[in-house]
């Protein structure tokens, strides 16, 4: 069975759109229950391992902004070079 188009880009948009997320609420942090349905996971274990997998930084159910974003631009940039 062929893999849909967006199954392909899906990690590409969400971590695109986790950036911009953590960009904007670097003060405050964000829950990630949020996380989980602005980026349209499936499950709360979804959520957890694509948090693990880009090294953010999760405390108490919230993403640690400041922590995190550093660990966010080294996965953005990895995916350009892997896409590249």
């Amino acid at each position: 069975m062929t893999p849909y188009l967006i199954d392909i880009f899906i990690d590409k948009i969400r971590l695109r759109a986790l950036k911009i997320l953590i960009k904007a609420n670097i003060v405050t942090g964000i829950s990630t229950k949020l996380v989980q349905k602005i980026l349209a996971f499936d499950d709360k274990d979804d959520t957890q391992q694509f948090l693990e997998k880009i090294k953010a930084q999760v405390n108490k159910g919230k993403i640690d902004c400041r922590q995190s974003l550093k660990g966010v631009n080294k996965a953005v940039v990895k995916l350009r070079i892997k896409s590249d």
